[in-house]
């Protein structure tokens, strides 16, 4: 007789058991919205950027739909200071020049994909930090509403 119980018991285990597979199985979700990723230089950027004077250079540009861009460079020393700029811009197919406005200071950057912009030093090279990785700037979707 407990025979019989316990492979009653071990049958209608295993069925539950299949049954909640089955429902999870079931279970679908909404498809994820598709991003658009504008395949323009236009557009808003954060990232790193060499400094000969500081510990640390974060930047943040916005380049709009007529050649126009502002940038502000926040440095990192014994305090922190923050410096904004209007400038300019160019895009080629390769490099992105950007030129301050009120200042004689030019920035160049190869476009490594539609997402990312590699700075350039004054030879025209990649710069790299000691990671190893290239200072880059990086394109963000959806900007942050501050």
């Amino acid at each position: 007789m407990q025979k019989h119980l316990l492979i009653l018991l071990a049958v209608s285990l295993f069925f539950i058991s299949c049954e909640v597979e089955e429902e999870k199985k079931e279970q679908s979700f909404a498809p994820l919205k598709k991003i658009e990723i504008p395949d323009t230089v236009i557009g808003f950027y954060v990232g790193e950027l060499p400094c000969d004077d500081c510990k640390k250079l974060q930047v943040k540009i916005d380049l709009d739909s007529t050649g126009n861009a502002s940038v502000e460079e926040v440095f990192f020393r014994d305090s922190i200071s923050k410096v904004e700029s209007a400038a300019t811009y160019k895009d080629s197919l390769d490099v992105v020049t950007i030129t301050f406005t009120n200042k004689n200071k030019k920035w160049q950057f190869k476009r490594k994909n539609i997402l990312s912009l590699i700075y350039l030093d004054f030879s025209g090279e990649p710069s790299y930090m000691d990671s190893g990785l290239p200072y880059q700037l990086l394109k963000i979707l959806k900007r942050p509403v501050q």
